[in-house]
């Protein structure tokens, strides 16, 4: 049932993730657009990376693809968040305008915030180890991306390889943007795994809270058993010492009545009056113990209604 209600959380994520990625992107559009003064500027990166979020975004609203791939729905947005814009900014590095956005921290930089929420996901989804699996493949795939598509790029420009470990414009330096890839796997360990021990406790503490509402529950419903039990106890003790009573007084009454009826009249009459009177003490009594076991009027029906109730009554 938890993993159950873990799951529908991490899923309900998903949307919010999708449009803080377009917000994000379009943000860095109106940023380049100031920097390079050029609509025209690292287009093909926006159009790409456009497409990509709003295919997620569209992935995450239909309900589809989550029915039928189950639990490699998950795997397959986190890697459509993160893989294909590594991918498409290294594939289009070549092609960037000279600015501050485009040397290697500049390109992490772009990757970060995308990267941080899928990093918050995956923490959330599948704790620490989610974590370090993560920032492992990110890592790895960046090596990749360098040591396999920037020549590969290069190749395709028709363009010689640099000598001594020189990228393709704008990675003037691979050591440097190796550096930086060290670093952001190197924060995304920590910080993931910050956010993994967070999500743990606080999962531990609503499974403690989910625990303390089943025990109230049922100590209120023993409660309530045992409210039940007594008042239905002190109900047959108010009728027996009331209604019990006085029908065992009359029985005694009439009986004794029966048996003077036909020897001695007047103790007869006698013992009728005294039975009428029995039964009318009796009556009284077992009102005023129906009457306590009531709400008041004042409780029931406020100050004004209950003085109108008594004026009716002693009327």
């Amino acid at each position: 049932m938890n993993d159950q209600q873990d799951d529908t959380d991490t899923l309900r994520l998903l949307p919010t993730a999708g449009w803080l990625w377009l917000v994000y992107l379009l943000t860095l559009l109106v940023i380049d657009q100031l920097i390079y003064r050029s609509i025209q500027a690292n287009l093909l990166y926006y159009i790409f990376n456009l497409a990509v979020a709003g295919a997620f975004l569209l992935l995450a609203h239909w309900d589809g693809p989550c029915r039928g791939l189950k639990g490699l729905y998950l795997p397959l947005m986190l890697s459509l968040m993160v893989a294909l814009p590594l991918v498409i900014s290294h594939l289009l590095t070549a092609s960037f305008f000279q600015g501050p956005l485009s040397n290697p921290e500049g390109m992490a930089l772009r990757q970060m915030p995308v990267m941080f929420v899928a990093l918050v996901i995956t923490a959330w989804q599948y704790r620490l180890a989610g974590v370090i699996l993560f920032s492992g493949g990110t890592a790895l795939l960046e090596v990749l991306m360098v040591d396999i598509v920037a020549p590969l790029v290069l190749f395709m420009n028709r363009q010689p390889m640099p000598p001594q470990n020189f990228g393709p414009v704008p990675f003037q330096n691979i050591d440097v943007f190796l550096v930086v890839a060290l670093v952001r796997t190197v924060s995304f360990a920590v910080v993931g795994a910050f956010i993994s021990q967070l999500i743990t406790r606080l999962r531990t503490q609503q499974s403690s809270l989910r625990e303390a509402n089943a025990r109230l529950a049922h100590y209120a419903s023993t409660l309530e058993s045992l409210t039940v039990s007594r008042e239905r106890n002190r109900l047959a003790h108010e009728l027996h010492d009331t209604l019990a009573h006085s029908l065992t007084a009359l029985s005694v009454q009439l009986e004794a009545l029966k048996a003077y009826w036909n020897v001695d009249r007047k103790k007869a009459r006698k013992l009728l009056d005294q039975a009428l009177s029995a039964t009318r003490s009796g009556l009284e009594e077992t009102r005023r113990a129906l009457k306590a076991l009531r709400a008041t009027s004042l409780e029931e029906l406020g100050l004004g209604l209950a003085l109108r109730h008594i004026a009716e009554s002693a009327a």
